[in-house]
């Protein structure tokens, strides 16, 4: 574990299956000026939630950036994803102390959850033409997109939580079922204390 003084130094180690979900949290770390934030590059094979878990796990055996006391969590969607792998991934990801952050349909879900309450089935195209409305010039890999919604992020989280809430009966929120959801507001939480 890293110390400053006598107060102990977390990391925060994010893992992202998407070039968009990449691109946000980078914005974050740097407009935040957040150094305790690492954004590890996407790894060759490691597309699905599995292949993330895996090399998530990889990292925290091998890395020498990687101190105990240190936090790993991994940013994925329902993409192509089998039921069974996102349930094995939501329960070895608790097995292995690493923050599941599941989005589905897709990461931009997030994004509308800062301008609207949307509790209904969607699929991208849904999710993108319905962002679209509030934000006209969006696109995907949008550069400086935290700085443009970040300003309703008190919105994104409780539009978040009431997704969530929608599927407490389901055995798994990791789950193709669980749709819509997303739990990027849990990491954006932990990220809020490394400021």
């Amino acid at each position: 574990m890293r110390y400053e003084g006598r107060k102990p130094v977390v990391t925060l180690w994010l893992f992202c299956e998407g070039d968009d979900e990449l691109a946000y949290f980078d914005d974050i770390r740097c407009s935040e000026r957040i150094g305790r934030l690492r954004i590890c590059p996407r790894l060759e094979g490691h597309t699905d939630a599995s292949g993330l878990l895996d090399a998530a796990k990889r990292f925290m055996k091998k890395d020498s950036g990687y101190m105990h006391g240190d936090h790993v969590a991994c940013v994925f969607d329902r993409n192509s994803n089998t039921e069974t792998r996102l349930n094995n991934v939501g329960l070895s990801s608790k097995k292995y102390g690493i923050m599941p952050v599941f989005l589905n349909p897709c990461f931009e879900y997030w994004i509308l959850c800062h301008y609207e309450q949307y509790l209904n089935r969607c699929e991208l195209d849904d999710v993108i033409k319905r962002i679209k409305s509030h934000v006209p010039r969006y696109r995907k890999g949008m550069k400086s997109l935290y700085a443009t919604i970040n300003r309703n992020r008190t919105n994104a989280i409780a539009n978040a939580k009431k997704a969530i809430k929608l599927h407490e009966s389901k055995p798994h929120i990791v789950s193709r079922e669980s749709n819509p959801v997303t739990l990027v507001h849990e990491v954006i939480k932990f990220i809020e204390r490394l400021r």
